[in-house]
């Protein structure tokens, strides 16, 4: 039986069932993943809420150079943001998120902002050093999503792995097209082509109802049936409830 890894953010945390979310029957896109499964297979789950991508995928060295992954075992991978830098200096891995927000003062985007780091008041005697670090590897850390993308793309052929590939924000977008993503698609190997920001929310509710992964309980099941579409080449409905073409500047609350 063949094993489901899961790397990512706070997109692909696993959620503990509180006596709360099962009375009001709540059920995340990892259980729903898991029902479709007819092999039950078991999901490894290394996310953490709030790290970037380098640090999702040091996860993914560490488990491909440690051997622990076999032939035909399954990828789940959210990239986020790579500004998300994880530097020697931060007390823990949420202060990531710090990073980022300090970067996002400098060269300001769409994506989410979060209101609860916007102060970076502890970085301070640090802030020079980011800057230079920065300016220096800015068209690398711009660019860090989509080498990763490729190197997923050499494990899938070399380790014989499934591969599916979501990306969180919309700093990888700029290169989606330049450089033609979705050719590297195939029966072992997909990029999602939207980025889950466009369907998610920064809030933790929503209309009244609770969000858990940045989803509304609606889109849990279709961001499963994407995953079990691939996985298990079944035909359900991919057509996420919230969606937008455009990003819009959303803010952690």
């Amino acid at each position: 039986m063949s094993n489901i890894w899961i790397f990512g953010d706070s997109f692909a945390k696993p959620n503990t069932a509180t006596p709360k979310n099962r009375k009001e029957g709540y059920i995340t896109w990892h259980d729903h993943l898991y029902s479709i499964s007819r092999l039950k297979e078991p999901q490894h789950n290394f996310a953490q809420s709030g790290i970037g991508s380098m640090h999702i995928m040091a996860k993914i060295y560490d488990k491909i150079e440690g051997n622990s992954i076999k032939d035909r075992d399954k990828f789940i991978v959210f990239l986020s943001d790579p500004r998300r830098i994880p530097f020697n200096f931060l007390k823990s891995s949420q202060d990531e998120t710090k990073v980022s927000a300090y970067y996002e003062t400098l060269e300001p985007t769409t994506d989410w902002v979060c209101r609860t780091v916007a102060n970076t008041d502890d970085l301070e005697s640090y802030k020079e050093h980011m800057d230079v670090f920065y300016e220096t590897c800015k068209k690398e850390i711009e660019r860090y999503n989509l080498k990763s993308i490729l190197y997923l793309k050499h494990l899938a052929v070399i380790e014989k792995l499934k591969i599916l590939i979501f990306t969180c924000f919309n700093n990888f977008f700029t290169f989606y097209e330049t450089y033609k993503i979705s050719k590297l698609n195939d029966p072992d190997f997909r990029v999602f082509e939207v980025p889950l920001i466009r369907v998610g929310s920064s809030q933790k509710y929503l209309d009244g109802e609770k969000i858990l992964n940045h989803l509304r309980q609606r889109d849990h099941k279709i961001l499963a049936n994407v995953i079990s579409n691939f996985f298990y080449l079944t035909d359900l409905d991919e057509k996420f409830f919230k969606y937008s073409d455009t990003s819009i500047t959303y803010l952690y609350e």
